[in-house]
């Protein structure tokens, strides 16, 4: 009789079912029956094995000269070539040995074989290469939260009120700032005069002051030293000290705070350290000009008008806002009494070698560092619970840079051209935190303890010595220009090269350019709008709950520090030589601050929910006007929020 075609799939699973089951079986009785067999097993020695290498080449003796790029030296004088007239070997002085000061006989030269005479050869010392570096960091991040558990009353304000107020003070920094030709060079040859117009704006009268700003302005050498906020100061101070104490905590969570609402404590950084120790040398002749200048310029703009229960706090905002500024030039120590020279005859070089470069040699540096980050939250909580953590705040945006640039050091440098040596810290924090709370007894409120820090250090390791460019300079400069390698004895016996066995020489046919251009900004918007419903909680034994609307910190941290060596440099042309720190600050202390001209500062209607001096919660709620909460809260109405 034929089975459906259910009976017969599950006959046919039974059948493959019972295979399986028995060839597992099997597998168990085969492998103890194998390791059984291989108990017996008698094991041999290791397996050695001899490998026999034969090469008809050898490896070569190592050069340190040698280089997997093909550089076109064209250019280069030092290239060793065969001469026209191929010289003979002279040992009475005038070959391959001759004497030294001291009358005792050196080697010169090595000898290179031409064709059945012999020739003097000179090293090769290859020309150094530019470094050209653009970093552009930007940070944008919204994090404007809506949270409602509890009916709303009267009051909110639309959160773009506030961006709007932020934009106003970013124009305010502006303003307070200066104006600096900060346009990124499309080409090299755009470098030099973007340099020489750096230095005319740190020449120019400082922007005019707005009411209630504070400006520090210094040049020349009164800008040298540490300054902070204006005033001379013997140390840097601490920044981890001066941290939000919400931003000095290992968690979020406080284990004896049983309730927390975190809407604030944001951190913005900028970061960057630049170290150098490019191309230099102890004696510079220059034929042109020379523009030398190390400016710091510092701004921070801060509003903390915050409202608690409709009026403003008892004890007023305890912010920090600090700018310090650090020019520092240290010389390079002499030598000991063991590393200077003896008393014998001073011995100079006899020879020199010179590299050339047709074109500028150029080390420019260009680093743009941004964040803007708004967190303007609103809220409108019931608090029942024993325990409860809310953190809408909390954000952070950092950009960080690290730059290390190593280059050559030369025994005299010839430059052709002017010489341009910048280095610029521009440095912007603008902070709005005009909170608005609402709440019951029971609180403790921290909307103060912001931080905007900027810190900015130029450091040289190093003295320049500027002076005229002498006649034998000057005279040499005119020769390696005519394309000429020969350098006079006159040069040879400067004091700087004794103890020379031969003079490096780099001649540069352009500009030399050391420029470095640094600017930070941070803008943040913590304008938080709070309802916080917590009767219940408050009426509760023992019952503690924090709250932090404040607890920002912008920071701005910059150094460049360049190495180099003690340095004897002659100019031809004009010398222009200056140091800059320029400190600004504006705390704003009324909302009629905030209001534009244009009409795109903060709204009528705001102002006059903000200001409003009345004490009784209910009587501000029934007289303000009320806002109604739209979709404008931003693409991320509950990101980072944390029950």
């Amino acid at each position: 009789m034929s089975r459906d075609l259910t009976t017969e799939a599950i006959s046919h699973f039974v059948g493959f079912f019972s295979q399986t089951v028995e060839e597992a079986r099997m597998r168990q009785d085969y492998d103890a029956f194998k390791a059984m067999q291989r108990l017996n097993d008698q094991h041999d020695g290791l397996l050695n094995v001899t490998v026999n290498v034969s090469s008809d080449y050898n490896l070569a003796d190592f050069e340190p000269n040698l280089n997997a790029r093909i550089t076109d030296y064209s250019e280069a004088r030092i290239t060793p070539g065969p001469p026209a007239d191929p010289l003979p070997v002279d040992l009475g002085g005038l070959g391959i040995f001759g004497a030294n000061s001291a009358g005792n006989p050196v080697m010169t030269y090595p000898m290179q074989l031409w064709g059945g005479g012999i020739s003097l050869a000179k090293p090769v010392l290859p020309p150094p290469s530019s470094v050209a570096t653009a970093i552009v960091q930007k940070i944008s991040l919204q994090d404007t939260d809506l949270l409602i558990t509890a009916t709303p009353t009267a009051g909110f304000v639309p959160s773009d009120y506030h961006i709007e107020t932020l934009m106003v003070m970013a124009q305010m920094a502006k303003d307070l700032s200066l104006d600096w030709p900060a346009t990124l060079p499309e080409t090299g040859d755009d470098i030099t005069p973007l340099g020489v117009a750096f230095y005319q704006c740190a020449q120019d009268a400082p922007p005019p002051a707005i009411d209630g700003a504070t400006i520090h302005h210094l040049t020349g050498a009164e800008a040298a030293g540490i300054h902070v906020n204006g005033s001379e100061a013997g140390e840097l101070p601490d920044l981890d000290a001066a941290l939000p104490p919400f931003l000095q905590r290992e968690e979020d969570d406080h284990d004896e705070l049983p309730h927390e609402v975190i809407t604030g404590a944001n951190n913005a950084t900028n970061a960057l350290s630049l170290s150098i120790n490019w191309i230099d040398a102890p004696v510079m002749a220059v034929m042109g000009d020379s523009h030398s200048m190390n400016a710091i310029a510092q701004v921070n703009v801060l509003s903390n008008l915050d409202r608690e229960n409709g009026t403003a706090p008892l004890h007023g905002a305890a912010d920090t806002t600090h700018n310090i500024a650090a020019i520092l030039n240290s010389a390079i120590p002499p030598a000991t009494d063991a590393d200077a020279p003896g008393e014998d005859a001073p011995e100079f070089p006899d020879t020199a070698i010179v590299a050339r470069l047709t074109d500028d040699l150029v080390n420019f540096n260009w680093v743009e560092q941004y964040n803007y980050l708004v967190d303007n939250d609103i809220l409108s909580v019931q608090f029942s619970g024993n325990e409860s953590f809310l953190q809408t705040g909390g954000n952070t945006a950092t950009n960080l840079t690290l730059l290390q640039e190593l280059g050559f050091h030369y025994d005299l440098i010839v430059v052709g051209g002017d010489l341009i040596n910048i280095s610029i810290i521009n440095q912007v924090n603008v902070l709005l935190d005009n909170d608005s709370v609402t709440y019951s007894d029971g609180w403790l409120t921290s909307g103060d303890s912001n931080l905007l820090w900027n810190e900015a250090v130029i450091e040289t390791l190093g003295h320049d010595a500027y002076g005229e460019l002498s006649i034998a300079y000057e005279a040499l400069g005119e020769s390696l220009a005519a394309g000429s390698d020969n350098v006079g004895a006159p040069i040879l016996e400067n004091s700087a090269f004794e103890g020379l066995d031969m003079l490096k020489v780099l001649y540069i046919d352009g500009d030399l350019i050391n420029f470095q251009y640094i600017s930070q900004t941070n803008m943040v918007g913590d304008a938080d709008q709070l309802q916080l419903h917590a009767a219940q909680m408050a009426a509760q034994d023992g019952a503690e709950a924090s709250l932090v609307v404040g607890e920002n910190a912008l920071l701005n941290l910059a150094t460049i520090y360049e190495a180099g060596l003690n340095s004897e440099i002659q100019i031809g042309g004009d010398h222009y030589s200056d140091a800059l720190m320029y400190q600004a600050g504006l705390i704003v202390t009324d909302e009629s601050q905030l209001a534009s001209d244009g009409g795109n500062g903060l709204a009528n209607e705001a102002v006059v929910f903000l200001t409003e001096e009345n004490s009784e919660t209910n009587h501000q709620q029934d007289q303000a006007t009320p806002h109604p909460i739209g979709d404008d809260m931003g693409a991320d109405p509950m990101g980072g929020v944390l029950i």
